[in-house]
């Protein structure tokens, strides 16, 4: 088997499961928008999970205190099931990934419009959300994600450098 070939199965998770009734709306989005900035990805329903670390544990236990949702470490003996969580875990930050790929390209598409104020409001939110992809990186060793973010965060730096000078 070749070194590419070998893939580490992750099988423990930091589960956050959340209970907010749905006259809460306001709450439930601010609770999805902090689980989702702390590298968490939708399970299923009310169920969210990511790889375990220290560091993911401690930011899992912040969601906690502002209440609304347990957190749990799990352990998954199946590795074929660790397998499937992990595949799903990584197919979310690779989604991630394309999100950011998307938003900037569009604002590069702003830049050569002339509408530079929108493409640097584009590029304030996309800053967030490479900070967020920044966390994942930190709290997941996956071999593919440090490279790709950097190549992100240079083609972040050119567009929001260029759409400031307007």
């Amino acid at each position: 088997m070749t070194e590419a070939a070998v893939k580490e199965i992750v099988q423990d998770f930091v589960l956050i499961t959340y209970d907010i009734p749905q006259k809460a709306a306001a709450l439930r989005r601010h609770f999805l928008k902090a689980a989702h900035e702390v590298g968490a990805v939708c399970h299923t329903a009310s169920v969210y999970l990511m790889p375990y670390s220290d560091k993911a544990q401690a930011l899992a236990n912040e969601l906690e205190s502002a209440g609304h949702a347990v957190i749990w470490r799990a352990h998954q003996p199946d590795q074929v099931t660790a397998g499937e969580i992990m595949a799903k875990y990584e197919t979310a930050v690779k989604i991630r990934c394309q999100l950011i790929e998307q938003r900037l390209a569009l604002a590069n598409e702003h830049i050569a419009a002339g509408r530079l104020k929108l493409a640097q409001n584009m590029g304030i939110k996309t800053g967030k959300l490479l900070m967020q992809l920044a966390q994942i990186s930190e709290n997941w060793d996956a071999p593919w994600l440090p490279p790709r973010l950097e190549k992100l965060v240079a083609q972040w730096k050119g567009v929001y450098e260029y759409s400031k000078q307007g």
